[in-house]
């Protein structure tokens, strides 16, 4: 996942279905091994050893709409590191692809033309990808498909025959991953 995060940085060409499955491997399979490593060594059952596997996937991928929110509509404070890195970085984020997707041709050309290049000033280019981004609503659009993951998260969760308190765990852990602002 990492790899192909890094590959991407280069591509004019990514698909908002391959960044879904670079977030899967980055952060998704991450925590779904974990969850599935511990469920193997509680000998849980193979379904629930599944449905928890599932569960860390979607937490992973509803992680990394998160981050990439708080990357860009954080601050150094809250955020507890400089944001607006992936702008600057020309990272191929949900939020520009999907931008890219649904914005007309001059707010198009405005994306192109910064990420492009990595020789404008951070603040600039930040500044106006940022606002077209909030033209486009697209914090609202990444909030629903990581409520969307964290869905498919709970319902896998819900399968599985765990005591109440190692599920409300499991639950508070995921509540702290979607609504953090670090």
């Amino acid at each position: 996942g990492q790899a192909m995060d890094i590959c991407f940085e280069e591509r004019n060409d990514v698909r908002i279905e391959e960044y879904i499955e670079m977030i899967r491997l980055k952060t998704g399979v991450l925590l779904a091994t974990a969850l599935k490593l511990g469920a193997i060594t509680a000998k849980a059952s193979k379904e629930d050893i599944d449905n928890l596997y599932d569960f860390g996937l979607n937490i992973g991928i509803a992680f990394q709409f998160q981050d990439d929110i708080l990357d860009c509509w954080s601050n150094l404070e809250d955020f507890g590191k400089v944001t607006g890195t992936d702008i600057a970085d020309n990272k191929k984020t949900f939020l520009y692809l999907k931008a890219l997707e649904i914005a007309d041709k001059e707010q198009k050309e405005i994306l192109l033309k910064y990420f492009s290049s990595t020789i404008f000033e951070k603040e600039e280019k930040e500044t106006a990808v940022k606002k077209i981004y909030e033209e486009l609503n697209l914090k609202e659009i990444a909030k629903e498909l990581m409520e969307h993951y964290n869905n498919k998260a709970m319902e896998s969760l819900e399968k599985i025959e765990l005591d109440n308190t190692i599920k409300i765990n499991l639950i508070i852990f995921a509540n702290k991953l979607m609504l953090r602002n670090k």
